[in-house]
């Protein structure tokens, strides 16, 4: 939009030993794009109204997004893989589409910006941002904001993390992991309703 510079973002978490494709947000393609930014101006509309707005996104980049899965040791060279390992933002203009494979190449990222998700050192994921309409390169500014989200978005899943290990604490015998008093009471309760 206007202000970020970017239309396009999606994150991918490291779990399981590989980096997942979890969210995307944008358009697919340039044609997308414009009809989606035509819409935005003609009607006047912000930002969280185009994505309470179902029926203007484009939900194609979002399931490419979601197909991707890397290894580090078998897509140690694909870009998401490099930024998730040097553990440090990068920002790339003209870029080669293929260089992102298969699954990615379709999606024409060519003027972009990766940047790690840390937490105390530990890579989490990568935020993946780039614009469509205008495919503008983005800039070392834009890098630095790009960087507040990821802290942010970095802070976000490390308390989802802690939310749900004393959640299972809260239920569970520390020493035999099986359910405590507790929750059997309450299961009990709920399916007495």
């Amino acid at each position: 939009g206007y202000g970020l510079r970017f239309n396009r973002a999606a994150i991918f978490l490291y779990e399981e030993g590989s980096l997942h494709g979890k969210y995307a947000i944008g358009p697919r393609n340039k044609k997308e794009a414009y009809r989606i930014w035509g819409s935005v101006v003609a009607q006047k509309t912000n930002l969280f109204q185009v994505m309470e707005n179902q029926e203007q996104m484009d939900l194609s980049f979002m399931d490419n997004i979601l197909n991707v899965v890397l290894d580090p040791l078998k897509d140690k060279d694909h870009p998401l893989m490099k930024c998730f390992l040097a553990q440090k933002p990068k920002l790339v203009s003209n870029g080669l589409p293929s260089d992102f494979g298969l699954l990615m190449e379709n999606l024409e990222f060519e003027n972009y910006a990766m940047v790690p998700i840390l937490n105390n050192g530990l890579g989490l994921g990568v935020l993946l941002v780039d614009n469509r309409f205008n495919e503008k390169p983005i800039s070392e500014e834009d890098l630095d904001t790009l960087m507040t989200f990821a802290h942010q978005a970095a802070l976000a899943l490390e308390n989802s993390r802690l939310y749900t290990e004393i959640s299972v604490l809260a239920i569970t015998d520390e020493l035999t992991k099986l359910y405590n008093h507790r929750y059997f009471k309450n299961q009990i309760e709920h399916y007495l309703k």
